[in-house]
């Protein structure tokens, strides 16, 4: 009695263990599973990748140039059933619109963009021309006084006596040079605004 009653605790202080070493293998097995069929499947895609490779490469050189490559989507196209064709030019056409979209969206943007610098460059010109138009280029009393040296210096032979006129031509022709000093002075600080308004309106590279 007592030996059977040791025996039987016996028997299942050993039932945990065996189970638990039964788990242990049936996961060893399943993993062992796993890996073999990773195995079988990395085979098969690097064959068929290998398959793929030397149907494309007609040549034999060991790459696919562009011509091998359409030849071989020719014949790809060929193959495949009407329905695999269908949804391949479907996702060829959704391809080539949303490259389309993407592309007219960018020349859209640089429309916008020259739009803008037009705009912004038409403002700086009238800023411009407003600013140079505020100072005269000549006066009307300088206008008179050129007009009437260059009448004086023209028609001084005929009326006056050779020492007057070896007088007052070279001066009449000083006085003409100053106001044409005064003129370029005038001039030089019209463009240096200009260049001022510029510098303030364009952007820095």
């Amino acid at each position: 009695m007592a030996g059977s009653a040791l025996g039987r605790s016996h028997s299942a202080a050993r039932a945990p263990a065996l189970v638990a070493g039964r788990s242990s293998q049936s996961m060893v097995s399943g993993s062992d599973e796993a890996a073999r069929r990773a195995r079988e499947v990395e085979g098969e895609v690097k064959t068929a990748a290998a398959t793929w490779f030397e149907k494309m490469d007609r040549d034999g050189d060991g790459t696919i140039s562009v011509n091998e490559f359409l030849a071989g989507y020719s014949n790809l196209e060929s193959e495949l059933s009407p329905p695999a064709r269908q949804s391949m030019a479907l996702a060829a056409e959704r391809m080539i619109t949303g490259l389309a979209s993407q592309i007219v969206n960018e020349v859209e943007q640089d429309k916008e963009k020259v739009r803008l610098s037009l705009r912004r460059l038409k403002g700086d010109l009238e800023d411009l021309d407003y600013r140079a138009g505020e100072n005269l280029k000549l006066t009307e009393t300088e206008i008179l006084m050129l007009s009437a040296m260059t009448f004086m210096s023209f028609a001084s032979p005929a009326f006056f006596s050779l020492k007057v006129v070896e007088v007052l031509i070279p001066s009449m022709a000083a006085l003409a040079a100053a106001l044409g000093l005064t003129f370029e002075y005038v001039g030089k600080v019209a463009v240096s605004g200009g260049k001022e308004v510029a510098a303030t309106s364009l952007p820095p590279p």
